[in-house]
This record gives C-alpha cells, structure tokens and sequence, in this order.
C-alpha cells in the first residue's frame, strides 16, 4: 500500500476514534485532559510521520474541547490522557490515581496491613490456603479499600502506610497515618467522610479510619519516609519471678541506645544489619506475679519484642539482661505515632 493510500485510509479511522473518545470520557470524571498519539512512525509511511502525529491530536483535542468546554487541555499534568492509535483505529485512556490521606486503627491481633499472598501458591489458590491465594482472610488495606473502590469506582489500590505493625499487634491511640492509592478511579467528587466511616461497619470494628482527605503523590512519599517516635503498651511474661527492685533496673532504659541486630524472626526476608536505636521513655505500669505491663516511647525501628526478651543477645541492652530474667511479650499494642512532634534526642544510625 502506498504512503497515500495508507494516509487516506488512517485518516478514514477519525470519525470512530474521535467517538471512542467520547465515550470513554463519558465512563469517568475529570476537569482536564491530553491526547497523545501512540505508533505515530507507522502514519503515512515514508513522508511526514511526526506531522501525521500532529494531524491526529490537533483534530482529536478540537473535537473533544468543543464537546467539553468545562474541560481543560492540560500539557503537564492531565487527569485523563487518551492515548490514540489511528492505524489501529483504536482509544485508551488513562487516568490519573485518586489519594486518599487518613489514620486507621487496627483492633484485632490477627490482621497484616497489606494483602499477603500465600507463600506456597504465589496467590494462585491452593490447598494450603484454601484456594483463597491468601495467608490471612483480610488486611488492614482491604478493609479501607472496600468502600473507597466502590465510591470511586476504581480497579485496585496500593497502601502506603507510615510504617507498620505486627500482625499480633494492635494499633491503637489516633491511628497510624497511612496514603490509599486507587488506580483509575471513575468518580472523585466522593463523600469521604461516609466511606471512611463505612470501613468500620463492613470490617466489623476490627479496622477503623480516622481524618480522611483528599491527598496527592507527595503525600506518598511524605508518609513512606516519616520517622516518627512511637509509644507502645506491652505485656510481658517472665519464666521466673521478677526481681524486687525491677523499677530500678528498668531505669537504665530510660534515654538510652539499643544496639539492635535485625531480630531472628524477619531475618529470612530483611538484610542482618545492627542498628541503633533510641529509648525515650520505660516504665512499668502494672505488675501481677510473673506479668507485668510496660510503656515505652522509642524512636523509629525500635522493636519493641527484642528490647524486652534480648533476641539471644541480638538486642542489647534489654530488658531480660537487666532484669536476669527470660521474659517476651504476650501482648502488645501501639499507642501513638507522634508524628506532630519532632523527636526528643538525635538518633544514633
């Protein structure tokens, strides 16, 4: 076919492409957009490839601006990009992600925050969990993201949370701030506040949300690298009975570096590394027999479980040293993040 039969033939596929564009603009909202030109060397072979290129976005954007004059043409950051193929004769869209800025509390011991595959099937499905491709029926990430896919109307999320907590572990206090990205979202203009409030019921209280707003992709990476002091509540289990003078052995905690090697227990899938991290503030609250309960306030990466039992002297010091006493934590809680203040001492790394 020759350059001009081909030109005649792709500009033949206008009249329908400028139709898909309508009604793929019609599936979503959106106040701004851009038509891009996809296998633009392949249009009227052999002559002017980049002017063919032109040919097609100048006369699809016109249709389009005049078929939405409340519809912005945005060269930098468009909500929606229509992506034109006119050999093809074909339209995608892409759209950009909606954020979602809020803090959850986790009520429950048995939840990961994100979705986490099975590690025998990949997520395929299999004996081993049930055939739902899963190692835990739900997660902190899908509670939020159940009502907020619904609103908006989008395919999947992506959870960025500040920081994370044990699965056993709950997060409690004013939450923990987090950023829930929905790819390709359809509607945006979402009562937030109703489907922050719908995480609660549909989760059965296990998974709250707090202070939901509007975000962007700076909120992102905002959240991601925060580091933060953190305060935890513990209860801690010992083999034997506790010393009498225990207040005043947990007092050399108090404003001290922890020397931390990676704990045994993550070791599998994270580097062997020593860090060094920083006691604020240990106190016993409450002692019972072999049981008592602890707060403490540490900097960001302190693991809480290894400072109390030692990780066979991974951690040091601990509180299982100072007290001569084989101890670990039974239950353990996250209090508060505070990340509206900044922190009390500058950490060793």
């Amino acid at each position: 076919m020759s350059g001009d039969a081909a030109w005649e033939r792709y500009k033949a596929h206008l009249p329908a492409i400028c139709e898909q564009c309508r009604r793929l603009g019609s599936l979503y909202e959106f106040d701004s957009f851009l038509v891009g030109c996809r296998n633009a060397k392949s249009i009227a072979p052999g002559s002017l490839p980049e002017e063919g290129a032109r040919y097609f976005k100048r006369a699809v954007g016109l249709f389009l601006d005049r078929l939405w004059p409340h519809r912005a043409v945005d060269f930098s950051r468009p909500v929606a990009c229509f992506a034109i193929d006119p050999p093809a004769g074909t339209v995608e869209i892409d759209v950009l992600a909606e954020f979602v800025l809020g803090r959850y509390r986790k009520n429950t011991r048995d939840m990961p925050q994100s979705r986490w595959p099975c590690r025998v099937c990949g997520g395929g499905g299999c004996e081993r969990c049930g055939g739902t491709g899963v190692r835990y029926a739900e997660s902190v990430q899908e509670c939020i993201a159940a009502p907020f896919l619904d609103a908006t109307g989008g395919i999947a999320t992506r959870f960025h949370g500040m920081g994370r907590e044990d699965i056993d572990a709950r997060m409690l206090g004013s939450g923990r701030p987090f950023v829930l990205e929905i790819e390709q979202p359809r509607r945006r203009s979402i009562d937030w506040a109703a489907a922050a409030a719908d995480v609660a019921q549909r989760s059965r209280g296990r998974v709250e949300m707090i202070d939901a707003a509007r975000g962007t992709r700076t909120d992102v990476e905002q959240t991601k690298n925060a580091r933060h002091d953190k305060s935890y509540r513990a209860r801690v289990v010992a083999d034997c009975d506790w010393p009498d003078d225990l207040h005043d052995r947990v007092a050399a905690l108090q404003g001290r570096t922890i020397r931390q090697r990676t704990p045994a227990r993550v070791t599998r899938r994270r580097t062997d590394l020593e860090r060094h991290r920083r006691v604020r503030t240990f106190r016993v609250e409450e002692r019972e027999g072999r049981e008592i309960v602890i707060v403490v306030r540490g900097s960001a990466g302190l693991y809480i479980k290894e400072l109390v039992s030692g990780d066979d002297g991974r951690t040091r010091p601990s509180l299982a040293e100072l007290a001569n006493v084989t101890c670990r934590v039974s239950e353990l809680d996250v209090i508060a993040i505070h990340d509206d203040e900044r922190a009390l001492l500058s950490d060793e790394t």
